[in-house]
């Protein structure tokens, strides 16, 4: 009986300490892009989406455009907004390197689609030929407790 009781707490106590480091990074690759999420992501195929992943809770999305192919852009600021104006978001942070160079722009969004209200953290990457547009979503009512998770996950991509 003592053996039984023994192993019991010891499977119960391993398990929950299971739950407490939550899920182990995983390295995802698409097009002239890398991002390190968690391994509660899996690849999905969305036909509009180079790469797309999904997770219980949240979706990762990206795409890439040729610089030349969009004629009146000119740099970073002017993709991320002419991208924002097609959404209800609004305001820009910028994420900079060691240098003060800007990594990133970002800001966050709310969308409805099939009668699901979701809210999303919009970033835009500059690489050597291409800009880079990535969307983190989530539920509408998790966002203020995404914007953290999500920004963690930005800062992990690598463009071209």
């Amino acid at each position: 009986m003592r053996k039984i009781v023994v192993v019991m707490l010891t499977l119960i106590l391993g398990l929950s300490l299971t739950g407490c480091f939550g899920s182990k990074e995983k390295e995802f690759e698409g097009t002239g892009l890398k991002v390190t999420l968690d391994s509660s992501f899996s690849k999905i195929d969305v036909i509009s989406f180079q790469l797309a992943l999904q997770s219980k809770d949240h979706l990762f999305m990206e795409n890439r455009e040729a610089k030349s192919s969009l004629p009146g852009i000119s740099n970073l600021d002017e993709y991320y907004n002419v991208l924002l104006s097609n959404t209800n978001g609004s305001g820009q942070n910028e994420e900079k390197d060691e240098d003060g160079n800007i990594k990133f722009i970002y800001g966050y969004y709310t969308a409805s689609n099939d009668g699901q209200n979701f809210g999303y953290m919009l970033v835009v990457f500059e690489g050597e030929d291409h800009y880079y547009v990535v969307n983190f979503a989530g539920f509408e009512k998790d966002l203020e407790k995404n914007k953290t998770k999500f920004l963690k996950w930005a800062k992990t991509i690598v463009v071209e």
